[in-house]
């Protein structure tokens, strides 16, 4: 796809297809390409063995901070006993 232009990217194969089928009604020599996206993750997990209460002990140590603002804090209980859930 050398001096190619991109039409979308699609999370639905069938979206990327669809796309790719209309071009090509339209005369455009089109083709499809998979293109791989990978991204790092980095997880600060407590030791402790109980985390209850644990994002109300750290709110307070990290206010102001640009860079706490801008975590996602998840819960992650176990598999069977409750689903993933995002904390607010």
């Amino acid at each position: 796809m050398r001096n190619g232009i991109s039409l979308g990217l699609f999370r639905n194969i069938d979206s990327a297809r669809a796309m790719l089928e209309e071009r090509r009604k339209q005369g455009l020599n089109a083709e499809l390409k998979e293109v791989r996206r990978t991204r790092k993750e980095y997880w600060v997990a407590p030791l402790e063995p109980s985390s209850i209460g644990l994002r109300a002990r750290l709110d307070p140590l990290f206010l102001g901070n640009k860079v706490w603002s801008r975590v996602e804090r998840r819960e992650i209980l176990c598999e069977g006993l409750a689903s993933q859930k995002k904390v607010p």
